[in-house]
């Protein structure tokens, strides 16, 4: 098994930058706990939580997935598609900033 670590030390780094993004919102808002009724940081909670609550399993997949004989090819392809849809998120709610028709047109 050398493709899923790969992955996991990546989404490793997503993760914390996630966590940096949240404690940021939470400075900059004067909030603890919550979301204190704002949207953006509600925004960057709910994608770091998001991200908290598939991923380990998106993970458990990919290590099962990798001990099937499977081309590596393939395996490769579905984790890069999965590491660049978490990376988006936070694109995503940058977009949020702007308007919240930006917002919802970058889900489709």
């Amino acid at each position: 098994m050398t493709i899923t670590p790969i992955y996991a030390g990546l989404l490793t780094l997503l993760f914390v930058a996630l966590s940096v993004r949240v404690i940021g919102g939470r400075r900059m808002a004067g909030v603890g706990l919550g979301d204190g009724g704002n949207r953006l940081l509600l925004r960057k909670t709910r994608a770091h939580g998001n991200f908290a609550e598939y991923v380990p399993f998106a993970l458990i997949l990919m290590a099962l997935a990798e001990l099937q004989p499977a081309p590596a090819g393939s395996f490769t392809c579905w984790a890069s598609s999965f590491l660049r849809g978490g990376r988006s998120t936070p694109m995503v709610s940058a977009e949020s900033r702007k308007s919240p028709a930006a917002a919802s047109s970058a889900w489709r």
